[in-house]
């Protein structure tokens, strides 16, 4: 229950819109040879992202950054191959230990709980094993 005192907030509209660039940004960076190879790689980049989004609303003349360059030919192929990477054993599917494995390596930060919580949303079937067709749907809704 929320404290009567706490001062309410909105979150800006934009802010969806920001975090869906910055992920697209991540991913195409770390595809097209990027410097992104550990967490604190992955936060300088956020770092300088939001700092560069910060000076485009302060100074509106400095203008918009290039729109990420990734097709959505690219990230399929991107998330076919996180698949292929983090299915281990090459059964075509990702059990519980992969699947965690995988969300770990992203350096997204994700807890335990987390993992847990999307292993449920995204194994529709409830087999405990995550397809590919099943693994698509969360990237992507991820972005």
């Amino acid at each position: 229950m929320a404290s009567k005192h706490a001062k309410t907030f909105a979150i800006p509209p934009e802010t969806s819109l920001l975090l869906t660039d910055l992920t697209k940004e991540t991913l195409r960076a770390s595809t097209y040879g990027s410097d992104i190879k550990s967490l604190e790689d992955l936060y300088a980049f956020c770092y300088q992202y939001f700092m560069d989004a910060i000076e485009r609303r302060e100074n509106p003349e400095v203008g918009e950054p290039e729109p990420a360059r990734m097709s959505n030919e690219d990230l399929i192929d991107k998330v076919g191959a996180l698949f292929e990477q983090a299915d281990q054993d090459g059964n075509g599917f990702l059990d519980r230990k992969e699947f965690k494995a995988c969300l770990k390596a992203s350096g997204l930060g994700f807890t335990k709980k987390e993992i847990n919580v999307m292993m449920t949303e995204v194994d529709l079937d409830g087999d405990g094993k995550i397809t590919y067709e099943e693994f698509v749907p969360m990237c992507f809704s991820m972005l």
